[in-house]
């Protein structure tokens, strides 16, 4: 891990003494729970204990807007009953026999587990315009998602940009019954992962590189510097067959993301980013601690596992089978699987030339040159363009 002393921290639920006694004893009501009521009941009271806000309203008074607002704290137990929604109506018997038998009690197991492999100074929080880097053991992340996943993780700090790991707003959405099928289809990858972890516990090896990658304004070419630039384009191959999280860990691999990184992946979005999201369960953990990203930064992720295949994409999404990655490790037993999160300009509500105009033309060359910069050949490209030198 990479800071200084102004770094922050995102708190996790084991570091106040007296919640986490109280956490521990709802995980213990879990105990040989095999329906969806009292579940949701105790997913309210961890949500509550945690310190999240819990607000009471009702499904009448909802709206779509209300479901699919990441921000919004929906803590009542209709929220939670989203999750019932998916239990007794959506899931097979086999699935939802599973789930209470042998998925369920692992991920209380996960969640109360957290102590053992947390860092004692928390979780490094990415602020806007700090370069910032930290190694995670993919235990520790597994808790922490299990610990998501029963929304026991505390708010995070009121002044971060970031937003809630916890499920909350991800199985309030199982109400809307347009986006039922592939909200499930999420869920049923999420579950897929613990059950996979399940499998070769306690034998998980490796960890996950997070990264916030910035260049400085001052160092970005502006367009006469990239009118002029003579330097060669890279080699351009066109795959119209290959998708992009199997064209190997070789390449560094794009998600078209959101500015706040994981877009509607815990609300009802079902498209590119919250699609790899959710077979690469590993990158959600980025959601509580990298900031919004600006228009000189991006979210660099290395060491990342695939656990589903899917079939399908936006309303056709579904979660396939389970998924065997045989990416490349390194001498440590790290994934060389490496993705970078870059956000496009939106013009859905601007005049079709106002991409064109040349703000925006250059905002989207410096944020691929962000998002493609490599730290050992980058500070001479920088150079190279715009004469600036890059540390």
């Amino acid at each position: 891990m990479v800071h200084d002393e102004r770094s922050r921290f995102v708190e996790l639920p084991n570091y106040n003494e007296e919640r986490w006694k109280k956490l521990k004893e709802l995980f213990a009501e879990l105990d040989g729970i095999r329906t969806a009521n009292p579940l949701v009941e105790v997913l309210r009271k961890m949500f509550a204990e945690s310190g999240n806000y819990v607000d009471q309203f009702k499904q009448e008074s909802s709206t779509p807007d209300d479901l699919l607002n990441l921000d919004s704290a929906v803590g009542s137990s209709w929220a939670f009953k989203g999750l019932g929604i998916f239990l007794e109506e959506l899931a097979t018997e086999e699935e939802r026999e599973n789930f209470f038998d042998a998925i369920l009690p692992f991920i209380v197991f996960l969640a109360s587990s957290i102590e053992m492999f947390s860092p004692k100074e928390g979780i490094l929080l990415f602020v806007q315009q700090c370069e910032s880097v930290m190694a995670v053991d993919k235990r520790f992340i597994a808790c922490v998602l299990a610990s998501a996943f029963l929304c026991c993780l505390p708010p995070a700090p009121p002044d971060a940009l970031v937003r809630s790991l916890n499920f909350n707003n991800f199985f309030a959405c199982f109400h809307r019954e347009e986006i039922q099928k592939t909200q499930a289809a999420k869920l049923r990858c999420i579950i897929h992962y613990f059950e996979r972890l399940s499998i070769d516990w306690p034998d998980i090896q490796g960890r996950v590189f997070y990264s916030r990658q910035v260049l400085p304004q001052n160092s970005l070419p502006d367009l006469e510097d990239w009118m002029s630039c003579n330097l060669p384009l890279c080699p351009a191959v066109i795959d119209c067959k290959t998708a992009l999280e199997d064209s190997g860990e070789h390449m560094l691999q794009v998600v078209f993301a959101n500015d706040i990184i994981g877009g509607g992946v815990l609300g009802g979005d079902h498209v590119q980013e919250e699609i790899r999201f959710c077979i690469n369960p590993e990158l959600l953990l980025a959601i509580m601690f990298a900031e919004a990203m600006q228009d000189n930064e991006c979210i660099v992720v290395r060491g990342i596992e695939r656990f589903s295949s899917y079939a399908g994409y936006g309303e056709t999404f579904e979660f396939a089978n389970d998924f065997k990655d045989k990416s490349q490790r390194d001498d440590n037993g790290d994934f060389l699987t490496t993705v970078v999160t870059m956000d496009a300009k939106q013009f859905k509500r601007s005049h079709k030339e106002a991409q064109y105009e040349e703000a925006a033309v250059v905002r989207e060359l410096n944020k691929a040159l962000v998002a493609f910069f490599n730290p050992v050949v980058g500070s001479r490209l920088i150079k190279l363009i715009s004469g600036l030198y890059f540390y």
